[in-house]
């Protein structure tokens, strides 16, 4: 609760007594003043400076790692007030940036008495209502806010929250100022909420209407039990905590997230900050696949080229698993390259290789670093096997077609068979298709020559023929008046 302003405000003017018995309010954060100079910020619960994990998830198709640490805690210390644990505390004295930091509809911060924000005030369209920075909501979280209530009107005040996409969730929480609440007075509201899922949003505060609320109905403080997401909104709360990261979802590689408390005092000056800064390693394992082979014929001999990607290393300690056997080196020199996205800052070492003598059929494969102790998911693949083709027809009788396993092709091994051995130089023999065989002719042997009658016809086994042999007698001499005459009958001369 702020301390009582009240003797601040008697002390500007005198003039103000006929109305501080109907509008008088208080300060409740006077740790938030000039003179605040004093105050510290103690750092507790810093994380280790790397965070180390393997990746082994997808979140929106990138692979990484979910890593819920312990965030650091921070709290203000001022001389005289308690410590102030709260990570977000504002009391409007500051100017509130405009969007995409706070949101303002109806409503108006003005500097009067330390800062404060006037509701039903301004333009705006609906009920009054604004829109916190953004936060890191993990689950349940708390929140407080103060409201001075003029006299006796009345309104109901609902929480909501706005998540990074733009979309306002039904109400969270709902409280209603009248009643209990004396009129003219500040009070503290406290207040939870839970985001249907963790992540960034924005905390929507609006005012429905109850019996005739006017704008002298003020927000004079607000208190949320979380951190501001990133640290461009921070300039004009007294007292945040920031962080560039929040526990969650992190993509393979090296991502520093740092946490800033900072304290500001009501003139907007930096009294004290401090800062906790680590890093989220997310150490990831890939495996690509590549050109598939398929086995031939019956033979184990497929093949596949993988890759394999390690990040946050830069030397190739990989080794593979295939169908869940023994892990195998992976052989070859890394080749490495380093992206940065985001703020997150990664260097991969390749390494691809050839996985041979694969049976056909589904196989799996996993991939590991053996120095970071990192795997990646288990990955299919399938080898085929080419299929036999038919035999193919004969052309010839003596075709013989054998499956060449190698090849894996048809061969031809079948020959013509050879001529037989003639048993007698005059036989013949032709080759049968139907058969697929030599038939003999059965040529008879040549018939004797027709000689002359001195000539002899003799059969030749070598030349398979006969031999003609003899000669003509030479003609006898005569007396000149004589005349020798060859008889072929006689096979002589005749004188």
């Amino acid at each position: 609760m702020k301390k009582d302003k009240l003797l601040k405000l008697l002390i500007v003017s005198i003039l103000f007594l006929s109305t501080l018995t109907t509008y008088a309010q208080v300060n409740v954060n006077s740790v938030f003043t000039t003179t605040s100079t004093a105050c510290t910020i103690i750092k507790t619960s810093c994380p280790p400076y790397y965070l180390t994990t393997c990746a082994d998830d997808y979140k929106d198709g990138i692979f990484g790692d979910y890593n819920y640490f312990t965030a650091p805690t921070f709290s203000l210390n001022c001389p005289g007030s308690p410590p102030n644990t709260w990570p977000f505390d504002i009391s409007f004295d500051l100017p509130e940036s405009s969007n995409p930091c706070w949101n303002y509809n109806g409503v108006q911060r003005v500097g009067t008495n330390g800062g404060e924000l006037r509701l039903w005030q301004s333009v705006g369209t609906g009920n009054p209502s604004f829109a916190t920075p953004a936060f890191y909501i993990a689950g349940t979280t708390n929140g407080e806010i103060t409201i001075f209530r003029r006299n006796n009107e009345t309104f109901t005040v609902n929480v909501y929250l706005i998540n990074s996409s733009g979309v306002k969730s039904a109400v969270k929480s709902s409280f209603y100022v009248g009643d209990t609440h004396a009129s003219n007075t500040e009070k503290d509201y406290a207040f939870n909420f839970t985001p249907d899922s963790q992540g960034v949003y924005k905390i929507l505060f609006e005012f429905s209407s109850g019996i005739s609320p006017s704008n002298k109905n003020l927000v004079t403080n607000l208190r949320i039990n979380a951190n501001l997401y990133g640290d461009g909104c921070s300039g004009d709360v007294n007292y945040s905590t920031t962080s560039t990261g929040s526990p969650g979802f992190y993509p393979v590689g090296t991502t520093p997230v740092v946490y800033t408390a900072t304290y500001r005092d009501a003139n907007g000056n930096l009294i004290a900050t401090d800062q906790c800064s680590f890093s989220i390693v997310v150490n990831g394992v890939f495996v690509d696949l590549g050109t598939n082979t398929p086995a031939s014929c019956n033979l184990n001999n497929g093949s596949i080229v993988i890759t394999a990607r390690s990040a946050n290393t830069s030397a190739n300690n990989m080794q593979y698993s295939l169908d869940g056997g023994n892990w195998t080196p992976l052989t070859g020199t890394a080749i490495t390259a380093t992206t940065v996205a985001n703020g997150t800052t990664t260097t991969t070492s390749s390494v691809t290789n050839t996985l041979s003598n694969l049976a056909d059929g589904i196989h799996t494969i996993i991939v590991r670093d053996d120095n970071l102790n990192c795997s990646s998911l288990s990955k299919s693949f399938t080898i085929t096997r080419t299929p036999i083709s038919p035999q193919p027809p004969k052309v010839n009788c003596w075709d013989i077609f054998v499956f060449n396993t190698t090849s894996c092709t048809w061969v031809n091994t079948g020959t013509q068979s050879t001529e037989p051995a003639k048993v007698n130089c005059w036989d013949t023999f032709t080759f049968d298709t139907q058969t697929c065989a030599w038939v003999n002719n059965n040529t008879p042997q040549p018939t004797a020559p027709t000689v002359l009658c001195y000539q002899t016809a003799t059969w030749n086994p070598t030349s398979c023929q006969y031999d003609v042999t003899g000669t003509q007698p030479t003609a006898p001499s005569v007396l000149c008046y004589q005349t020798a005459t060859w008889n072929p009958t006689s096979c002589q001369y005749d004188v």
